[in-house]
């Protein structure tokens, strides 16, 4: 009888070290809005069962995500948006200043911040840009949940090739629990593209 533990030990540092070849990457994309004679850049990912992911800068300067279901699926349920969670971070299903998602059949879109001035104050894109993982649970039409992951491996670089150029990433802040002020919920970091 032969003892196979010593190969456990390499088969798991190489699986770490050296990821499937299947898995995703983050990149960006050039949409173009034809009537409009203008193009949208995204960061965007698709993961290795179908769903992709947007993270784009509006015409305004809204930053929005998009969560697209991949093929096959029926629709989202009315009236529902689907959750979203960073990390180890609170599940959240809203938009900017408590907003619903807005969505579509297939898609479902949450505005994240502004930017302005070349910042941003933004605790979901801050943290989309430095996170690990992100995680979508939802609900369909026929009464299905679904759950979806993606990794944000390699977002930031996209993040700031979509957006366009140097732009200053600022957590949002919130009162503090227990206290009449403002508290932060992170500092704020500079975020720049390479040349």
């Amino acid at each position: 009888m032969s003892n196979k533990k010593p190969l456990l030990l390499p088969i798991c540092l190489a699986a770490v070290l050296f990821p499937s070849v299947g898995l995703a990457a983050w990149q960006v994309i050039v949409h173009d809005a034809v009537n409009a004679g203008t193009q949208t850049r995204s960061a965007a990912i698709s993961n290795p069962d179908g769903y992709s992911l947007e993270v784009y800068r509006d015409g305004v300067g809204a930053v929005r995500m998009r969560f697209t279901l991949r093929e096959g699926l029926l629709a989202f349920a009315e009236r529902s948006c689907p959750s979203y969670q960073i990390d180890r971070s609170p599940p959240q299903n809203r938009s900017l200043n408590q907003a619903p998602c807005l969505s579509g059949l297939r898609w479902a879109e949450f505005i994240l911040g502004y930017i302005k001035d070349n910042s941003i104050s933004s605790s979901t894109t801050l943290a989309l840009m430095n996170g690990i993982a992100i995680s979508y649970r939802f609900k369909l039409k026929n009464g299905d949940y679904r759950e979806t992951r993606f990794s944000l491996y390699g977002s930031r670089a996209a993040m700031l090739g979509a957006f366009g150029g140097n732009i200053q990433v600022g957590a949002a802040h919130r009162p503090a629990r227990g206290a009449g002020g403002w508290g932060a919920l992170g500092g704020n970091i500079q975020v720049t593209a390479a040349s």
